[in-house]
């Protein structure tokens, strides 16, 4: 009788010769290792997955400038009828020079400071510069917003002409015009306040996807 040991020896000689071991062999090597295919498919998937969290995060981030923005833009609808209260008018520029910030227009932005903080008359042709802070002969108009409220500062920024000015939730110049302004088309009646919100290299988006109170 033939010993299992010459049997096994056999049939691997078997194996050997018909190619059989030498395919097992590699199959056992490739249950190791990715194919291509398997890394270009992982690739996609980890590519979706990034692209749908940066979409989520951007979508959270322009909600929250949004939020901000309007937030801002009730303040300074509540300083700008206080102002027209006392003086009997909304107020107009009177300063002098084109400033912007993030190249827009920051002209509006300057006398919405200066109106709203008391801090500074230069943007209405006066001689009295902003510091940024609110000295003491200065008086705002809305005491429990800007009165040693720090918080202030996240809706100011400095424009190309060192002036202080109002800025949106996405740091751009919050945008004023008096409606009766020489050379402007107004859409309210009174004044126009925006903001463009959401830009992307410089330029706005259409009038559409503007945050305005008309």
């Amino acid at each position: 009788m033939m010993g299992i040991a010459k049997l096994r020896k056999m049939n691997a000689d078997i194996e050997e010769s018909s190619g059989v071991g030498l395919c097992t062999e590699a199959k056992k090597r490739q249950r190791g290792a990715f194919t291509l295919l398997e890394l270009l498919i992982v690739m996609a998937l980890i590519s979706a997955i990034a692209a749908l969290g940066l979409g989520s995060m951007k979508f959270a981030l322009n909600k929250g400038a949004s939020s901000k923005t309007k937030a801002l833009m009730k303040m300074v609808e509540l300083g700008l009828e206080k102002y027209q209260l006392e003086n009997g008018e909304y107020p107009e520029f009177g300063g002098t020079g084109t400033p912007t910030l993030s190249t827009f227009d920051s002209k509006g932005s300057w006398l919405l400071y200066e109106v709203i903080t008391g801090d500074g008359d230069k943007s209405k042709g006066g001689t009295n510069a902003a510091n940024g802070d609110i000295d003491t002969n200065e008086t705002p108009l809305l005491d429990d917003v800007f009165t040693g409220n720090d918080d202030k500062f996240s809706y100011v920024e400095k424009d190309s002409a060192g002036n202080f000015v109002l800025i949106d939730g996405w740091g751009n110049p919050l945008q004023y015009r008096r409606a009766d302004e020489t050379d402007y088309i107004e859409r309210n009646g009174t004044y126009d306040l925006w903001s463009y919100g959401t830009v992307e290299d410089g330029v706005a988006p259409s009038e559409e996807s503007w945050i305005k109170n008309w």
